[in-house]
C-alpha cells in the first residue's frame, strides 16, 4: 500500500510538472530532455519522496471561480462556485467547507464556516450535422453552492476553501475575494417586475441545440392576466459569457413538462444579439438594464400578480427550482 501510494504521488506530480512547464510526453520521446529540466524534476521528485512519509496526499493547486456577483448584507444569499484543475477539469463531488472572512482595514476577520453542496447541471446534448454524424455537446457543469449565507456587514469579503483529500490528491483552490453590498442592484425579491418593451429584443433570440420553442415571449400584461406564476430565464445559450446559460436552461427544460399547467415558462435574451453577431461585442439589452442585470444567467420566480418571490443568479439546479415552485404553489 505504501509503495502504491508513493507511485501514485510520483505520477501525479509528474503530470503536474509536465503541465506547469509545458513539456509533453510525446515530445520527450522524440527529443533529448534538457539537462536543466531533468535536474529540476529529479530534485522535485526527491522532495515528493521525502514528504511521502509525512503526508498521505499530494497538495495540488486548483483554480476557483465565483458563480454569482451580487451578495447582499443582512439577507440570505446563495454562494455558488466552481473548482477547476489547471488543465481545465472541474472537480466533482468533493467534500468542501468554506471559511468566510471579512477583509477590514486591519487584520482579516474570520466570520463563519459553512458546508458546500455539489450540483451537477445540464446534460450533454446531441447535434446532428448535415452529413448525418452526431456530435455531443458537453453542457454538463459540476459546481458547488453554499446555501443560506448571511453577511452581517457590507464591504469586501474572502472565501477560503478546505477540500478533503481524495485519491491521494488534496486540491488547494485559490481564495476568492468578493464584494457584499447593502442593497440589491438587480430586481429583488418582493419587488414587482418592471415593464419591458417586448418589441425591443435587440435582435433575434439565440438558440443552440436547446429546445426552448415552447418558452413564451415576454408580454408583461400576459404575466399579470394569465392567473399563473411565471418562471423567467434571462439566458443566452449562444452568447453566454459565464458558460452557465445552457446548463441552466437545461435544468429549466427538465421541469417544464411537470409544471406546464401551473407555471408559465419565459426566456428573455439578455444580450444585444445584433451587436454580438456583427461586431463580437457583448452588451446588455435595454430591457436587461431596466431589470438592473449585470451578469447572466438569472432565473426569476414571479407570482401571478407580478411580484418576485425568488431569484437565482448563476448556476441553479432543477431541484432548487422545484422546491421554490412547490413552495409558491402551496401558498396559492
Amino acid at each position: 500500500m505504501v509503495k502504491s501510494a508513493f507511485m501514485t504521488r510520483v505520477f501525479l506530480f509528474h503530470h503536474y510538472f509536465m503541465t506547469i512547464f509545458g513539456v509533453r510526453v510525446r515530445k520527450l520521446r522524440n527529443h533529448r530532455l534538457h539537462l536543466a529540466s531533468l535536474l529540476i524534476f529529479m530534485v522535485a521528485l526527491q522532495l515528493v519522496a521525502c514528504s511521502s512519509a509525512q503526508s498521505n496526499s499530494l497538495d495540488v493547486p486548483f483554480n476557483s471561480f465565483l458563480g454569482s456577483t451580487e451578495f447582499i448584507s443582512g439577507e440570505s444569499n446563495r454562494f455558488p462556485f466552481a473548482i477547476v484543475s489547471l488543465d481545465g477539469h472541474e472537480l466533482e463531488g468533493a467534500d468542501i467547507m468554506v471559511d468566510f472572512y471579512f477583509l477590514g482595514l486591519g487584520e482579516d476577520e474570520f466570520k463563519f464556516s459553512k458546508k458546500a453542496y455539489s450540483l451537477v447541471l445540464g446534460s450533454p446534448t446531441n447535434h446532428v450535422h448535415d452529413d448525418g454524424s452526431i456530435h455531443e455537446h458537453g453542457a454538463k457543469k459540476n459546481v458547488y453552492v453554499v446555501q443560506e449565507v448571511e453577511f452581517d456587514i457590507s464591504g469586501y469579503w474572502e472565501s477560503r476553501f478546505r477540500v478533503s483529500p481524495a485519491g491521494g490528491v488534496k486540491p488547494m483552490p485559490n481564495n476568492l475575494a468578493f464584494h457584499v453590498i447593502s442593497e440589491p442592484l438587480a430586481v429583488a425579491i418582493g419587488q414587482s417586475i418592471p415593464r419591458i418593451d417586448k418589441n425591443r429584443d435587440d435582435g433575434s433570440i439565440t438558440k443552440q441545440d436547446i429546445d426552448t420553442e415552447e418558452f413564451d415571449t415576454f408580454p408583461y400584461e400576459g404575466v399579470i392576466s394569465s392567473g399563473k406564476p411565471s418562471l423567467i430565464v434571462w439566458a443566452s445559450p449562444l452568447f453566454c459569457s459565464s458558460k452557465l446559460c445552457s446548463p441552466v436552461i437545461e435544468e429549466v427544460v427538465a421541469i417544464q413538462d411537470q409544471y406546464r399547467d401551473n407555471v408559465r415558462f419565459i426566456r428573455i435574451e439578455p444580450w444585444d444579439v445584433n451587436l454580438a453577431r456583427e461586431k463580437g461585442i457583448l452588451q446588455f439589452t435595454e430591457n436587461a438594464k431596466i431589470w438592473g442585470l449585470h451578469s447572466e444567467p438569472w432565473v426569476y420566480l414571479v407570482d401571478k400578480s407580478g411580484l418576485v418571490v425568488d431569484r437565482f443568479e448563476g448556476p441553479v439546479s432543477s431541484e432548487e427550482l422545484e422546491y421554490s415552485i412547490n413552495s409558491l404553489l402551496s401558498r396559492t
